[in-house]
């Protein structure tokens, strides 16, 4: 490939694929090695260079101060200002090689940003080319837990661009040749030390022997399943606005509409692309995957609360920020309220009108059956009461499958308990008793609302 070829096509996802401006000044991250090197030259070529950032990590002896020099003395011989930032070789040299790598990355990027916000320019290129995409698409694919293993490695995740991602390193050689531009090799790229150079240096040329273009084959499976998966996102579009309800923290998935429509065999990829919206990593989904065939009430942990299953779905509830504090009562006022979140209780007595007992919300019952101290809490396992209407006890959480109590009307319910045991239940009924008979004098009205 020739020098204007070349220029000609990354010109082409500098102003049309990224969209930069004419006049844009753009600092590139310069190591010395000939990806970046030519990655500083193009930008030059095109007037985009502003300036050179180089990090210094002091890890290979004299060939890192050799490396930050070549760097220095391009940018004399261009005429663009150099910003060189030394990290000491103390500060990596106990950690293991991964930790290395990460801690190195971090540094790289947060002088990047410094560098641009000091100097006010907006962009920052990067040297990544083709065939570092076919390394993290492999790497992706082996030990990715997401179903997005093709996304590959983006042009442009602002304020970083990385204009060298239509080319290989082949052409990149090919150019720097052509151009007559020196730079510096980095001996330790070849060897085995870290994973990307086991793909590097092993894999991907073993895969090249045995299938030949194998890397230009994985780009194009690449472009094929982005377009696969910018379609789905089209379909998911329409369809889980319908499926997704809640109430303030809580949020619902009801998967009845789209396994009508589609059958449950496809309900992993609808329950991936939720958890994915709801901000939830990749390995606590695959666990909630597994929630798809389990029985109501089943949940696993995430960062901030729960997933449940609940009978027609799944349901997110977060952990609560501040205990609640629940009234307790030695003595009830003839008539009060008190707030718990967002439900409003309400309560009266002696009541005089006429039981409305078809709201669902109020509930009568005989004060003088209660024994005091009256309070009020949240169900925990083993809790039983006898509901009205039935001569046995019943667990709550038999209760709560029976009547099909979501995982969140379950930690929201209030419970009613005295001296004798749980005298209500919010949104179910109160116990046996302490119903209203006959010979009942007083009638306590409670009305839940939310």
């Amino acid at each position: 490939m020739g020098e204007n070829n070349f220029l000609r096509i990354i010109g082409y996802t500098i102003f049309q694929e990224i969209g930069l401006p004419a006049d844009a000044q753009v600092l590139a991250a310069v190591s010395g090695g000939p990806d970046s090197v030519c990655l500083a030259w193009v930008l030059k070529q095109h007037g985009l260079l502003a300036g050179l950032a180089h990090v210094n990590y002091q890890l290979r002896s004299e060939d890192s101060d050799l490396d930050e020099a070549s760097v220095r003395a391009l940018g004399e011989q261009w005429e663009v200002p150099v910003f060189v930032k030394k990290i000491p070789k103390a500060h990596t040299k106990d950690e293991k090689g991964a930790s290395i790598q990460m801690a190195a990355r971090k540094a790289r990027y947060e002088f990047f940003e410094a560098l641009m916000e000091s100097q006010g320019w907006d962009y920052c290129a990067t040297a990544h080319h083709q065939d570092d995409e076919v390394e993290t698409l492999l790497m992706n694919l082996f030990r990715g837990d997401s179903p997005e293993i093709f996304q590959g490695i983006p042009t442009i995740r602002f304020p970083f661009i990385r204009p060298l991602l239509g080319v290989s390193k082949a052409h990149i050689l090919q150019v720097l040749d052509s151009a007559g531009l020196d730079y510096r090799t980095d001996t330790s790229n070849q060897g085995l030390d870290y994973s990307r150079n086991v793909f590097r240096n092993r894999i991907i040329p073993s895969l090249e022997e045995v299938i030949p273009g194998a890397s230009s084959h994985l780009l194009k499976r690449k472009d094929w399943f982005q377009l696969q998966a910018s379609f789905l996102k089209e379909i998911w579009k329409e369809w889980i606005p319908q499926m997704i309800s809640g109430n303030g923290d809580i949020q619902r998935l009801d998967w009845q509409p789209f396994v009508r429509q589609f059958g449950a065999e496809f309900l992993p990829l609808l329950v991936w692309e939720v958890m994915t919206q709801w901000g939830i990593i990749p390995n606590r989904i695959r666990e909630i995957l597994g929630l798809i065939h389990s029985e109501s009430g089943r949940w696993v942990e995430i960062h901030d609360g729960r997933v449940y299953r609940w009978t027609n779905g799944l349901e997110r509830i977060p952990e609560s920020d501040s205990p609640e504090k629940f009234p307790k009562w030695d003595f009830l006022p003839n008539a009060g309220r008190c707030l718990l979140k967002n439900r409003s209780i309400i309560w009266e007595w002696p009541f005089e009108g006429k039981p409305d007992f078809a709201n669902s919300q109020h509930f009568y019952l005989d004060i003088e059956r209660l024994e005091f101290p009256l309070i009020l809490r949240r169900w925990k396992e083993g809790d039983r009461m006898q509901p009205f209407g039935l001569s046995f006890e019943q667990k709550l959480s038999d209760i709560f499958i029976n009547e099909k109590f979501s995982p969140s009307q379950k930690q929201e319910a209030i419970i009613w308990e005295d001296q004798q045991g749980i005298v209500a239940i919010s949104g179910y009924r109160i116990s046996e008793r302490v119903k209203i008979t006959k010979n009942t004098r007083q009638i306590l009205k409670i009305v839940m609302e939310d």
